[in-house]
């Protein structure tokens, strides 16, 4: 776990401590947030 965790931090990402319902709180606002700007931009998934 050690080895994904580094090449995560080469990569610019930083390790968060989270439960589950915070974890999910996260992804049901991030997808909010970009719906929005794809109805905003008329974007269209395929």
């Amino acid at each position: 776990m050690a080895d994904i965790k580094e090449q995560l931090a080469v990569l610019g990402f930083e390790p968060a401590d989270t439960s589950h319902d915070e974890f999910r709180r996260l992804v049901s606002d991030e997808v909010k947030k970009w719906a929005k700007v794809l109805e905003a931009t008329n974007i269209k998934f395929e």
